[in-house]
């Protein structure tokens, strides 16, 4: 009888185990089937259209890089939106205070500042920005007037008939006021740099190059190799719409650019590299090479390595940087170094950034950055930045914070300030400019202007 009773317990303990062990299997083999249906499609797609494969691995990268740094300080709710910017600061010598209220969308911004400087106040200071007007009020020096003021549309002819051009050439102030909040006249200009570049890849030839083994960081990985070669006109074209991203309007490149990128399976891409490409700078015939390795492990961005070589008629000179970061427990952390040498000695220059910021920290400074360097013969002061970093779906603010600079001779400056952020709800960015004055009517300047043709 006890062993008939046994019998009768243990088959359904076993039947139970044994349904349990179906369903795991079955479940993993669910798994199993998708990411491997999941590989087998994104291999079709490589082979069957590897040029869009290669368009979605970078547009992966980038939204991979912005989803990493807003899981950190999410700077995205700002975007296209009013926002008011507060900064105080105080060295001992000079405190000030401010209000930057900046409109993108309607094109508006108002500065508001105030400072005390040995004993002396200056107070209710302005600056309106605007396509229409920019209007500046400095009441503790233009006496005679609340505003003075620029047409934007007509104040670069304005000066020119004054014939002050000759003293000073006046840039465009419309296209600059339309660049300061993403925007131009020139309807080529006013794409974004991004829709830009998508114009400058459609215009590229593209080539699949196969497979290639290769270590990136410490692992091997199996990638593959796409290349675009972007014609020389079109690169200059590009470069000319924005000549602040090399901040030299005389750079001209000299020959069709190829641009190789590697992309690992699982559709990242992990190394990004020219071919050697002839450029003119201010008359100087160079040679370049550029090489960006990712080798993060979820984030690519994480970990990444530059390299730009520069031959200038046999001369070497190479610029490299490491960047490596991490976020883990809600505890960021990132070290930027950047070397140059080649050439001659004095060419060579070093600089180093640390970051962190210790989120779980809500009482006290959470938020260190310190920085060293040296460009060229010039040694960079030695600066740490601390304070207290809090970022919420409200806003972002910097408190308690100072900056602390000591230089080779070990002299030290410390700056106290007090930094946040926050959406305008309702925008109402104006000035009443009543009583006002041109700027190019406006006498002292006027003689200024004078004063400074004759020498």
């Amino acid at each position: 009888m006890g062993r008939s009773k046994e019998n009768s317990t243990s088959k359904p303990i076993r039947r139970h185990k044994i349904l349990w062990i179906i369903l795991a299997a079955a479940v993993l083999a669910l798994v199993m089937a998708a990411s491997l249906g999941y590989l087998f499609r994104m291999s079709i797609f490589r082979m069957l259209a590897p040029e869009q494969y290669t368009e979605l691995a970078m547009a992966k990268m980038i939204s991979n890089a912005r989803d990493r740094s807003s899981g950190i300080l999410d700077w995205t709710k700002y975007d296209g939106k009013a926002v008011s910017h507060s900064l105080s600061y105080d060295t001992g010598k000079v405190s000030a205070d401010s209000v930057l209220q900046f409109d993108p969308k309607n094109e508006k911004a108002l500065l508001e500042y105030s400072f005390k400087t040995y004993g002396l106040s200056f107070a209710d200071n302005q600056v309106y920005i605007s396509p229409e007007q920019i209007a500046v009020s400095l009441p503790a020096i233009t006496f005679s007037s609340d505003y003075l003021t620029i047409d934007p549309d007509t104040f670069a002819s304005d000066w020119k008939a004054k014939g002050w051009d000759k003293v000073y050439e006046m840039p465009d102030p419309e296209n600059l006021v339309h660049a300061l909040f993403g925007k131009s006249t020139d309807s080529k200009n006013s794409r974004s740099i991004q829709e830009s570049a998508a114009a400058l890849l459609q215009g590229a030839r593209f080539t699949a190059d196969g497979q290639m083994s290769a270590t990136i960081g410490t692992k091997q990985i199996r990638l593959d190799v796409m290349t675009y070669i972007f014609p020389q006109k079109e690169v200059n074209d590009f470069l000319k719409d924005y000549p602040y991203i090399l901040n030299n309007s005389s750079f001209q490149v000299k020959e069709d650019v190829a641009v190789h990128l590697s992309i690992d399976p699982d559709g990242f891409v992990r190394k990004i590299s020219t071919e050697k490409f002839a450029v003119s700078d201010k008359g100087t015939n160079r040679s370049v090479r550029i090489t960006i390795e990712l080798s993060g492990d979820t984030y690519p961005t994480d970990t990444i390595k530059a390299v730009m070589s520069v031959d200038t008629d046999g001369v070497l000179y190479e610029i490299t940087v490491d960047k490596v970061s991490s976020y883990k427990d809600s505890i960021y952390s990132a070290s930027l170094k950047m070397t140059g040498s080649g050439g001659t000695q004095s060419a060579d220059s070093r600089a180093s950034v640390d970051v962190k910021w210790d989120k779980k920290d809500t009482i006290g400074a959470n938020l260190t950055i310190s920085s060293t360097g040296k460009v060229s013969f010039w040694d960079v002061p030695d600066m740490t930045v601390t304070g207290k970093l809090t970022d919420t779906a409200k806003g972002t603010t910097l408190s308690k914070a100072s900056i602390e600079l000591q230089d080779t001779t070990g002299v030290q400056t410390k700056i106290d300030f007090d930094y946040s952020a926050a959406v305008i709800k309702s925008p109402k960015i104006s000035v009443d400019t009543t009583d006002s004055t041109p700027l190019l009517d406006y006498l002292p300047f006027e003689l200024y202007m004078e004063f400074s043709g004759v020498f």
